[in-house]
């Protein structure tokens, strides 16, 4: 186990991870978990997600038994509050007088780590910012989850017709690229969960160190598998389609392919959760899909399937689905823009398309070529295994956190892809971290 090099880390995030049904939260209990690793003492200030039941213990056997978990209670701002708050919308709901409040407390626990997770925690820049100047001995970590600026621009195209959110997202994109050009500014070391990523907040933010935190995947391994004519000749889809742009991906996809899945027999399978409302919807829309909402276990679905999709044509990260179809044993036909930083080879052991008419076109195309996929499958899931390891990712923030406390002199990338280095930054001040 990872020498600890923090005495005592407070990490700042959304919601408990769990139980982790989305990859945001999926991608925060790592990092809770790397952390913890990493420190004596780790204590972690989140609020219940009242769209979902929280584990009944909030410091369960899920976590090692350095960290403790602060719970608030949720909150739901007012519209007036939306429109006055500078903070981006996802940070909104965060900024409430409990969160504040207990995370004073905490910081008056003199924490020597401070970890602001995902750009919803910028509700806590100030008070973070505030102690920080007190005590510039302090580390501070962002651990971004996308380039969210890119995100909400690759939206806009198509909201035209809806001036209302065009206004509100355009209002929204400037708040995120201030909160992220903020808390670049203030971290010590920025993490990202891709080398592209990585990439597009060097070139705009410049953080003094930056990291690639890649995931880990922690679901069910399935040991073996044959596709052949025995599997349903369906394709799944699996995620969270809560956010506007899961639900545009979502969309697209399906206006671009559903008449031609029918035509040719191609069942569609879209497994996770979403509004109860906008399930309704498309339902109605897409009457021939199957829409499961949320499930207890996806690999039952995933297992009687030939060909799992990430239609991601707006969006940005790390497609944390894709972990879970190789790992599954499910061949993956994606957009080439959604897949990152994967040991994959398009053409052998993943299928990667320019745009959706491709991409449905191929589903058509190759879903009868069932031998192509299996070995499609078995090759991906050889290629893929070091990303069951939690090793790599810990020693890449250890080395990150390490570089930062000796050298506070410009940008420098820590992780399996590097990337361009950008201007100096200022002057870091000693840390308390242990060499």
């Amino acid at each position: 186990m990872t020498r600890p090099v923090i005495e005592r880390a407070l990490f700042v995030t959304r919601y408990h991870p769990v139980p982790a049904h989305t990859g945001t939260l999926q991608y925060s209990s790592q990092l809770i978990a790397i952390f913890a690793a990493l420190s004596d003492r780790l204590d972690v200030l989140c609020q219940s997600d009242p769209r979902r039941d929280m584990a009944a213990d909030p410091n369960g056997p899920e976590f090692s038994d350095n960290v403790a978990f602060f719970v608030q209670p949720p909150a739901q701002p007012s519209l007036a509050e939306r429109v006055a708050s500078p903070l981006p919308h996802s940070a909104i709901t965060h900024a409430t007088a409990d969160n504040r409040g207990r995370l004073g407390d905490l910081l008056r626990q003199r924490p020597t780590c401070v970890v602001l997770d995902h750009i919803a925690s910028a509700w806590a820049y100030q008070q973070v910012a505030a102690y920080k100047a007190r005590h510039p001995e302090v580390r501070v970590v962002y651990c971004t989850h996308n380039m969210e600026r890119d995100t909400r621009l690759s939206l806009l195209s198509a909201s035209w017709r809806r001036p209302a959110w065009l206004i509100g997202s355009l209002v929204d994109v400037l708040r995120i690229d201030r909160s992220d050009r903020r808390l670049a500014r203030l971290a010590d070391l920025l993490t990202c969960i891709s080398s592209a990523d990585a990439r597009r907040h060097v070139a705009r933010y410049r953080p003094r160190h930056t990291a690639v935190v890649r995931p880990t995947y922690r679901g069910r391994v399935r040991a073996d598998r044959t596709i052949d004519a025995d599997v349903p000749k369906r394709i799944c889809i699996v995620g969270s389609f809560i956010s506007s742009t899961k639900k545009s991906n979502l969309s697209a996809f399906l206006t671009e392919g559903y008449e031609l899945f029918a035509a040719h027999g191609v069942e569609v399978m879209v497994v996770g959760r979403m509004d109860a409302a906008h399930r309704r919807d498309l339902e109605a829309k897409w009457p021939k899909v199957t829409f499961t909402g949320p499930v207890a276990r996806l690999d039952e679905y995933m297992d009687t399937c030939r060909i799992g999709v990430i239609p991601e044509a707006a969006g940005g990260g790390f497609p944390l689905k894709s972990l879970d179809y190789v790992f599954n044993r499910l061949p993956i036909f994606s957009l080439a823009r959604a897949l990152v930083d994967l040991p994959l080879v398009a053409g052998a052991n993943v299928e990667v398309f320019p745009d959706m008419g491709a991409l449905c076109r191929a589903i058509v195309a190759q879903i009868d070529r069932t031998e192509r996929l299996d070995a499609m499958q078995a090759s991906a899931f050889d290629a893929c295994a070091d990303f069951r390891s939690a090793r790599q990712p810990r020693e890449v923030m250890s080395e990150a956190l390490r570089r930062a406390q000796r050298n506070g002199h410009g940008p420098r990338v820590v992780g399996p892809v590097a990337s361009r280095p950008a201007a100096a930054v200022g002057k870091e001040a000693p840390c308390t971290m242990r060499p």
